[in-house]
């Protein structure tokens, strides 16, 4: 049995798929009663510790669960919260983390053989680039918020456009910075080469913009863009630090993506390197390399079936937990 707080599949599958529609203002507004039979499924969700509901199962003796988690985080956590994933991690059957280093920081306090990995991806169709499209453009997509630098790119790009006078800047997404974004673009001089398109995460609807892409720039904070910008083959440019989501380890320095440590200016310094056709080249053939050998989806589902295949294990070896 599946839990979580996304609608099933419309496709049939072997599972039985439970939605939880998870309501922040509303603690407690959630189904109570699961419908989880204890002595043949297996329960696999999220690790959300707001969720009255599946604390219930987590921290009883019923069955056999399976949580999916970040882990701490790049953060760690708070004080509060981390000592109650790792209790959590403790009484359930099997942990399944997004990255090694999520499966790492717990491996420190709890049985390492009920740990597993599943590196977090997007089932993804093989990826065709347009060889008719220039690549004349750099590329962000996502939420419009402070946190993720947005104003740094506007003021990097403005320095880069400066000498190439043929690029674009494409922004793709929506957010509370949305009309300070725009009105910044305008002060800039090169409102006419920024390009500001409604919010879209489908790969169908993102595949036009990806192959026009020079690269993926998201200067703060990155998430599953890395993955679906490797899978059509684009660098990302990026700030290291601890303000990411975990697919930040997927970002391999010199390889699939430029890291940049400083301001604006070391930005736009950065996003130029990638107008070299040769180096922008080979880093997307490495991208590419590496979505198809470390973010398969398939990748995934073994991490999964690793983990179900322990939980059937230890039922024949204790039959009546």
């Amino acid at each position: 049995m599946i839990v979580c707080s996304q609608e099933p599949p419309k496709s049939q599958t072997n599972f039985k798929w439970m939605h939880l529609q998870f309501d922040k203002k509303k603690f407690g507004q959630h189904a109570w009663n699961i419908p989880f039979d204890a002595e043949n499924d297996i329960l696999i969700t999220g690790l959300d510790l707001r969720n009255p509901s599946l604390l219930s199962i987590i921290f009883s003796s019923r069955g056999q669960v399976v949580v999916w988690s970040h882990g701490f985080g790049r953060r760690w956590g708070s004080f509060f919260m981390r000592p109650l994933r790792l209790i959590a991690a403790a009484r359930v059957t099997a942990s399944i983390f997004y990255t090694e280093s999520g499966r790492d920081q717990f491996a420190r306090w709890v049985a390492n053989d009920k740990l597993f990995v599943a590196r977090n991806t997007i089932a993804l169709a093989c990826f065709e680039a347009d060889p008719t499209v220039c690549r004349d453009s750099y590329l962000y997509f996502g939420d419009y918020r402070d946190e993720k630098g947005l104003m740094e790119l506007l003021d990097a790009f403005a320095i880069v456009a400066a000498e190439h006078p043929s690029l674009r800047l494409v922004l793709v997404g929506s957010g509370p910075i949305e009309a300070s974004m725009k009105t910044k673009a305008n002060r800039g001089g090169f409102s006419d080469r920024i390009e500001f398109h409604p919010r879209t995460s489908t790969p169908e609807a993102l595949k036009k913009f990806l192959d026009r892409a020079i690269a993926t720039v998201s200067p703060w904070h990155v998430g599953l863009s890395v993955v679906q910008s490797f899978w059509a083959g684009v660098p990302v440019v990026t700030r290291p630090g601890n303000r990411h989501a975990p697919e930040f380890e997927y970002c391999v320095e010199n390889e699939n993506t430029l890291f940049y440590r400083g301001g604006s200016s070391e930005l736009a310094r950065v996003m130029a390197r990638l107008l070299n056709s040769e180096l922008r080249e080979e880093m997307a053939r490495n991208a590419r390399k590496y979505y198809i050998e470390k973010l398969d989806i398939e990748n995934m589902v073994q991490g999964f079936e690793a983990a179900i295949s322990f939980c059937e294990e230890r039922r024949i070896l204790r039959p009546n937990i």
